[in-house]
């Protein structure tokens, strides 16, 4: 994993200026999103754990459904608008849970991912393009309980993506939607990070 984040990080140092109607460039880049998803094994052990603990939730309820994410990417496109990008991604669905007698449970359920995804700009205008982009990604995931890992597993997803990227000369932000199809299965229950990301990111093309 180490060597995966020092490639990243050192792709951009071989990379050069072009001119702004070069069909071809590297870009580099940085974004953050929030995404919805349904860990359903995961809420129902929340619950159980809770119910074990003689704990009430008094408002709310116990169940994740939202999680924050962020993101690194290399990419390169061709001249014939085909590319490839490389990314390293976080995700973290916290749930702090306040329960009658003022106390409380901390729960946290994670993924680290990274992947590889084929891309495809169409370009609209000049200055615009939707990227569509799919490939694997390894995920990493762990839930702890206040600050203990309970479960921990790893294993092989997939991301789709639709990008809308705004192109100014070495500048290049853009809005994306993700759908992530992310599980791994333990011998306890089944760990489910599949769900939609909604992100903006920014980054710079040469």
């Amino acid at each position: 994993m180490k060597q995966l984040f020092l490639i990243l990080m050192f792709i951009p140092v071989f990379t050069f200026a072009q001119d702004e109607e070069k069909k071809t460039h590297f870009q580099v880049g940085a974004g953050f999103s929030f995404g919805f998803f349904n860990p359903s094994d995961i809420n129902d052990y929340i619950a159980d754990d809770l119910d074990f603990h003689n704990m009430i939730v008094q408002t709310g309820f116990s169940g994740m459904f939202l999680n924050i994410g962020g993101r690194f990417f290399v990419g390169y496109k061709t001249d014939i608008n085909l590319g490839v990008e490389t990314f390293l991604e976080g995700a973290i669905g916290p749930k702090i849970i306040s329960v009658n007698g003022g106390g409380g449970m901390a729960y946290l359920f994670n993924r680290f991912s990274p992947g590889v995804k084929l891309t495809y700009n169409l370009q609209l205008s000049k200055k615009s393009s939707l990227v569509f982009g799919t490939g694997p990604m390894f995920n990493n995931m762990n839930f702890k309980v206040d600050g203990d890992k309970i479960i921990s597993g790893a294993s092989l997803g997939s991301k789709f993506e639709v990008a809308y990227q705004f192109n100014q000369r070495h500048i290049a932000p853009r809005a994306f939607i993700d759908v992530d199809f992310a599980k791994v299965k333990s011998k306890v229950i089944e760990m489910n990070y599949s769900g939609v990301q909604i992100g903006v990111a920014f980054s710079g093309i040469w």
